[in-house]
């Protein structure tokens, strides 16, 4: 996924106003309209055609940004999109692992109840989404 692709510039995370959860949420949503959307039943199917199969449930939490997915969901629905659209070989999966990452960093900081201080927040930006 490209900064054009998902509507944001690299490393930016959450815009303000935004959770660290809903922000992960848009990624996944951008990157599933990427590759041809569909509904969640849609999208289970897809999952399940490739042998990584998620559930409804899930995959509505995660979407939605209800709660935040195993590291594993995110991998399957990737995976399952590559799939789906008869792409060669397996997708890149290091982009998605670095949000990931960065999401629960993120997610720790805000459970912190504090701000992070100015270098410590360098270090989380050095782990920032790098498409």
């Amino acid at each position: 996924m490209t900064d054009v692709e998902n509507g944001r510039a690299p490393h930016s995370g959450p815009p303000p106003g935004q959770t660290p959860r809903e922000w992960f949420a848009d990624l996944l949503r951008a990157h599933v309209r990427e590759r041809g959307g569909g509904s969640y039943n849609d999208l289970v199917q897809a999952t399940e055609r490739a042998h990584l199969p998620v559930a409804r449930s899930t995959l509505a939490d995660a979407l939605s940004g209800k709660h935040i997915p195993r590291l594993e969901t995110v991998q399957n629905l990737v995976a399952a999109l590559h799939h789906r659209q008869g792409l060669p070989g397996k997708p890149d999966q290091h982009g998605w692992e670095r949000a990931y990452e960065y999401l629960l960093d993120l997610q720790s900081d805000r459970r912190a109840g504090s701000r992070a201080a100015p270098g410590q927040r360098v270090s989380n930006e050095s782990r920032a989404v790098k498409w």
